[in-house]
């Protein structure tokens, strides 16, 4: 499928994607001129997405990723499992993520910054590489930590 096709596709769709932390949907386009206008819907409003030629339309399609509207769902889910666990254990595990939330909310946003950032040029993926790196390592002493928890 071609960069046209699938631009078309999405627009037919109406699904919602994330773009630069925002969640639009893909409204319609015009070209003129090897210049791509797109018509998005950002949180209710119209905004217009310039893109300077064909490759950067492809570039702004792949960087998109489908918005998932089932999170309530997700979190339920969550909360019926931490439901099953002896208190000792939801308590002190609820502990460590309550002191480490803005860190896990800071590093996501770094990692989606990232991602974007990677697509839009790939001499970013070493940079990219040690984030990632780093922020898994973060994610390995919080893993301990419940570990050492839920054990002791």
């Amino acid at each position: 499928m071609n960069t046209i096709e699938t631009l078309n596709q999405k627009i037919r769709s109406g699904k919602k994607y994330i773009y630069h932390k925002d969640v639009i949907i893909i409204k319609g386009f015009r070209e003129h001129s090897g210049i791509f206008l797109l018509t998005c819907s950002k949180k209710g409003n119209e905004i217009i997405i310039q893109k300077d030629d064909i490759e950067k339309v492809e570039i702004f399609l792949n960087s998109l990723i489908e918005f998932e509207d089932n999170l309530p769902e997700i979190e339920t889910k969550v909360l019926d499992v931490q439901t099953n666990l002896p208190d000792r254990i939801t308590g002190k595990t609820s502990e460590i993520f309550q002191k480490n939330k803005v860190a896990f909310e800071s590093l996501s946003n770094i990692l989606l910054d990232d991602i974007n950032k990677v697509r839009e040029d790939p001499k970013y993926v070493p940079q990219a590489k040690q984030v990632a790196n780093s922020a898994q390592t973060i994610v390995n002493l919080v893993k301990l930590q419940i570990e050492i928890l839920t054990k002791g």
